[in-house]
């Protein structure tokens, strides 16, 4: 059976026995507590009558009172809304009908002007082209075009770079043996990672969709392998990207940084996370977020910050 705990009792004293410095002590203790039970039952009472006007009082818009009227005043509603001075208006005015605005021509042109156009031609075959009250053969009259919107999924294409080598002939003749026979390769653009089949199409569509769009490099692994059956691995994704923030970006952080440090006055946000695992095993330290930006009046520079409880830098 569970031993029930009790509060201890507090002693009881005896007044009758006490000086009247000790009673004037008491009293005033006594006089303090009641003062504050009193305070926080004076704030309970007006959360539950805020409570319960905010969930059975009446509520209504907001009325626009007049300039210099605090409240709107229903016994002098005339005095309160007339304009002394002001012009009768004329009948023209009160009559006309509120002119619709009119629709905006080409529109619908200037929103599609910049996307890939696919023109698909409906014509009908050579042996309907006959009329059907005379059968005489029909002429185009005009074209009737019909813009339609049209969304192409993602979709994956292999580029198959074919770099040329070429020699010389001659020095193939010429050359005696031991002679090197000089190559000559076309150019090709660089891969930003040297050895890997990734395009900067392929990394920065991964980097858009994990850091903008919020996708776990899981989600994107899944989603590869059902768009065209490839399957990247969220490893592989994941030292494509820190390859190119250690090789390429970390020169747009530290120029950033170095900006924010320029100023005089910054603003700063910090946010503390917990990373689920590290080193294989269940972190249980904190871990730190700051976001760094400039003032209002300075070029907006804005960069991050990723700090372990233990000093440990990782910019991210």
């Amino acid at each position: 059976m569970a031993s029930e705990t009790k509060s201890p009792q507090k002693p009881q004293l005896n007044y009758r026995e006490m000086s009247q410095a000790e009673l004037a002590v008491c009293c005033e203790k006594q006089e303090q507590t009641i003062a504050e039970l009193t305070r926080n039952l004076n704030r309970l009472i007006e959360i539950i009558r805020l409570n319960n006007h905010r969930k059975y009082g009446a509520s209504g818009d907001s009325v626009s009172y007049p300039d210099g009227m605090e409240q709107l005043n229903f016994f002098n509603e005339a005095e309160a809304a007339a304009r002394q001075g002001r012009p009768e208006p004329t009948f023209e005015e009160v009559t006309a009908k509120t002119p619709r605005k009119p629709k905006q021509k080409g529109k619908r042109e200037q929103d599609f002007k910049d996307l890939k156009v696919t023109v698909i031609e409906h014509e009908l075959p050579a042996e309907q082209q006959v009329c059907p009250v005379c059968d005489s053969p029909l002429h185009d009259m005009k074209v009737e075009a019909t813009k339609t919107l049209k969304l192409v999924p993602a979709h994956f294409e292999v580029e198959e770079h074919r770099r040329h080598v070429y020699t010389c002939r001659t020095c193939e003749k010429t050359q005696s043996e031991g002679d090197k026979i000089p190559f000559v390769r076309a150019d090709m653009p660089n891969l930003p990672i040297p050895g890997s089949f990734a395009t900067p199409e392929l990394i920065a569509g991964i980097i858009n969709t994990k850091y903008t769009n919020a996708v776990p490099l899981a989600r994107i692994e899944r989603e590869f392998d059902r768009m065209d059956s490839v399957r990247i691995s969220r490893q592989n994704m994941s030292n494509w990207i820190l390859h190119c923030a250690e090789e390429y970006f970390s020169r747009i952080y530290t120029h950033m940084r170095g900006t924010l440090l320029s100023k005089e006055v910054l603003h700063a946000d910090e946010t503390w996370t917990k990373v689920v695992q590290q080193d294989g095993r269940e972190s249980k330290k904190k871990c730190y977020i700051w976001v760094y930006c400039s003032g209002a009046h300075d070029v907006p520079v804005v960069y991050y910050e990723f700090h372990e409880s233990r000093a440990v830098n990782a910019t991210v």
